[in-house]
């Protein structure tokens, strides 16, 4: 996959993350792992300003309004929002918000999530052992420079979806947690009904099977 990072771009860096999002809407991912493991998941519009990190700005209204649970909708006018170039919400006005630092790495690094997904997982992920919030038992992780991407998935009832993407220096999300490969990764596009099948050799080198 092509690295990417935020020097590369001199436009809106919140609007290339959502370029990127947008890119994976109409796809379905559907992995199988070692142990005669599968599961498959898909990104929503919703998805985009919890996976950015956008609900930590509280001094920002748009973006504190996320936490209110009585308000709804809140994710799509942001996602909206962000797709027109909208002034209200854009990578300067986040950016100045005094939260900005415990987002920053997950903006700067967003435009790097394709690796993440043909990368390594984490099943059965134990929080208690690191004392964590997330209500994911997934996570998809790979290393990129001195960072560990992140993609954490929470499987609910057999319907998996998204719930946060970070980037840390540290192994601690992914120590002493369950290890899995991935052997086969299928993409199925909704719109165009193209279908993707790829698999891993063993020293995780990975092959396009059907296109």
């Amino acid at each position: 996959m092509k690295n990417l990072n935020a020097s590369n771009f001199p436009d809106d860096l919140l609007y290339m993350c959502w370029l990127k999002f947008s890119s994976l809407l109409n796809n379905n991912y559907m992995y199988k792992l070692s142990g005669g493991i599968s599961f498959s998941f898909r990104f929503r519009k919703e998805h985009f300003a919890h996976l950015i990190g956008l609900h930590k700005l509280e001094d920002i209204p748009l973006c504190n309004s996320l936490n209110d649970k009585t308000k709804h909708g809140i994710a799509d006018i942001i996602y909206r929002k962000v797709k027109s170039k909208s002034a209200d919400i854009s990578y300067s006005v986040i950016s100045s918000s005094k939260y900005f630092s415990q987002i920053e790495d997950r903006v700067t690094y967003f435009l790097n999530i394709d690796d993440v997904l043909f990368s390594n997982i984490i099943i059965n992920f134990d929080k208690s052992k690191i004392n964590s919030t997330l209500k994911s038992n997934m996570i998809l992780y790979t290393y990129f420079n001195s960072k560990i991407l992140h993609l954490c998935i929470y499987n609910y009832n057999k319907l998996c979806y998204p719930e946060s993407f970070f980037a840390r220096n540290y192994r601690y999300y992914i120590k002493n947690q369950t290890q899995r490969t991935v052997t086969e990764i299928s993409i199925q596009n909704f719109k165009t009904k193209d279908n993707t099948t790829y698999s891993f050799d063993s020293s995780g080198n990975i092959k396009e099977l059907v296109h």
